[in-house]
């Protein structure tokens, strides 16, 4: 099975094991390449690399999410035909792709409080990479 990505992160969403062999990450926040944490500096902004997460103009038209939406997009048939266990390789495969970029892609969340962004980790931004469960045109 093959999966797609952009230009922005070539074959960075690939398989990352066969069905036979899996190789997802455990996605323990303890054990994640990338647990929840909050950005290093107060005055650190979303590159436009990153993927920023709740609603609204702002994090639609942020060009990390408009690249974000190409890659589940790009996977979506393929994901649709597929079992749960392999479901979820296509999600860490899509997570992998942001992350692999130069500079490295983050899924980040504004804190309401503070007004500071937070990368929510690769356990919550792989929950559902905004794939729905329909028939594919």
């Amino acid at each position: 099975m093959a999966l797609q990505s952009s230009d922005k992160a070539p074959g960075a969403a690939r398989e990352t094991g066969s069905e036979k062999d899996p190789q997802p990450t455990s996605g323990d926040a303890e054990s994640s390449p990338h647990p929840p944490k909050a950005l290093d500096h107060d005055n650190e902004k979303p590159s436009v690399n990153d993927v920023l997460c709740g609603r609204g103009g702002g994090t639609n038209s942020h060009v990390g999410n408009t690249h974000w939406r190409s890659l589940v997009a790009a996977n979506k048939r393929l994901y649709l035909t597929l079992a749960k266990r392999q479901k979820m390789l296509v999600a860490q495969s899509i997570v992998i792709a942001v992350r692999s970029q130069d500079p490295p892609g983050r899924f980040l969340q504004k804190d309401e409080k503070s007004g500071r962004w937070r990368d929510i980790g690769d356990k919550k931004a792989q929950v559902s990479p905004k794939f729905p469960e329909e028939k594919v045109h």
